[in-house]
């Protein structure tokens, strides 16, 4: 096995070779390391990013092998099973010499990480099963099964639901990336009509972009799919208008009456860490702002406490990488 000559845990995207085999990971956050295997098999990592989580964790995000910067095996798409996905965790931890780690494992992640906890038990701090299932044989076939017919029953009116369900049935065959390709296409989901979902409940769980059926096309969901992975969200004009008027009517009708700022702070909270974050000690603080150096402090206690924070440096970071000082 060989590796870059970078640290291991350093942020950013890093790779190392296993058996001949790229495997890529990425790196962000601080505190106890945490390895995030995806879902899939075969989905790309981004879409698991935490960034909640990477508060107060080291997140690795692993590329499965077989995925974007991760090589492939020699007989693709033949031989991704979980104990070849294990041998690349193995390797990886392995890597990042740091000891047992917790593992987090989404859908069919959870598969591969209850795997290696069993084989490997020596790399695990904990596991973490993130909608995935204990089973993987007959039981949750059979249950994956009832659930297929519910999802048939409940859109049995749908004029598309054959082409969906043709679309499932085509991915177990499927023996290469083209068809695996195909496959997924079928199962994506477009709704004719406006968009009348609540957008405040929509992006919190993770919304980034909508995508109208009029003048819908590959290369525009293509081209969609990268900017959100950049980070970068794509609405049509109605909604963003819609959503701006969320944001005012909850700034104006819930934050103000509560003495809050959008980012979760009073605004004495967030006048104390801006003069914090100036070097100012804390009876000085209080002078400029007609409070004593124990109130000071219980306002700093409040903040590091609500949003579960270390010490006071923690909680001015956290205020500037949030955005609200």
């Amino acid at each position: 096995m060989t590796t870059q000559p970078t640290a291991p845990l350093a942020p950013g995207a890093h790779t190392i070779e296993v058996d001949g085999t790229v495997q890529a990971y990425h790196v962000h956050g601080t505190g106890p390391v945490c390895v995030a295997h995806p879902g899939g098999p075969g989905i790309p990592w981004e879409y698991l990013r935490m960034p909640a989580a990477e508060r107060h964790l080291t997140m690795v995000y692993a590329e499965p092998i077989g995925t974007g910067a991760s090589g492939r095996l020699p007989r693709h798409p033949d031989g991704y099973v979980r104990a070849r996905y294990s041998r690349f965790l193995e390797a990886l931890i392995d890597h990042l010499g740091v000891g047992p780690v917790h593992l987090l494992g989404h859908s069919h992640g959870g598969f591969v990480v209850q795997y290696h906890a069993l084989h490997h038990p020596g790399q695990v701090a904990g596991v973490i099963l993130y909608d995935s299932a204990p089973v993987t044989g007959r039981e949750h076939g059979a249950e994956a099964m009832r659930q297929v017919q519910a999802f048939a029953a409940r859109h049995a009116d749908r004029p598309e639901l054959p082409a969906v369900l043709a679309a499932l049935q085509s991915v177990p065959a499927a023996r290469d990336d083209a068809g695996i390709t195909a496959a997924l296409r079928g199962l994506l989901l477009v709704v004719d009509g406006e968009w009348r979902a609540d957008l405040h409940q929509a992006v919190g769980l993770g919304v980034r972009a909508v995508l109208p059926r009029a003048g819908f096309s590959w290369e525009t969901f293509t081209q969609t799919v990268r900017q959100v992975r950049a980070g970068h969200g794509d609405l049509p004009p109605a909604l963003q208008g819609r959503l701006m008027d969320q944001m005012r009517y909850t700034y104006r009708e819930v934050l103000v009456p509560r003495g809050l700022t959008p980012g979760g702070l009073t605004e004495r909270e967030a006048k104390v860490l801006r003069l914090v974050a100036d070097g100012h000690e804390l009876q000085d603080i209080g002078n400029r702002l007609g409070y004593s150096e124990r109130t000071i402090k219980n306002v700093l206690y409040g903040v590091i406490k609500r949003h579960r924070l270390r010490n006071r440096a923690h909680a001015v970071s956290f205020a500037i990488r949030s955005g609200l000082i």
